[in-house]
């Protein structure tokens, strides 16, 4: 069985890209806001996590309570751009 890629890992984690891009086009939002506009999943915080170990995205607590904020790094940016390239040309059907 051959083994995953780091790529393949990202984008076969259920709504990964996706809170990727919403972070992207919501620099700053809160963790509340992923939950609200992309996914209520159990499991939401943990790909989170998983994409800021991964050298993607920043959490900065916000000192009120558990309030996180979210943002890009410079690779997260980096990955996403690519995704988005890839998205037009996989949208473009000449």
């Amino acid at each position: 069985m051959a083994e995953r890629t780091t790529i393949g890992t990202i984008l076969g984690s259920s709504n990964s890209v996706e809170i990727l891009i919403h972070i992207h086009e919501n620099p700053g939002c809160r963790m509340s806001d992923i939950y609200r506009n992309i996914t209520r999943n159990a499991h939401t915080k943990e790909k989170v996590l998983f994409l800021a170990d991964m050298g993607l995205l920043d959490i900065t607590p916000t000192g009120r309570g558990n309030s996180v904020l979210l943002s890009l790094t410079t690779k997260g940016e980096k990955v996403v751009g690519l995704i988005l390239e890839m998205e037009s040309i996989l949208n473009d059907i000449a």
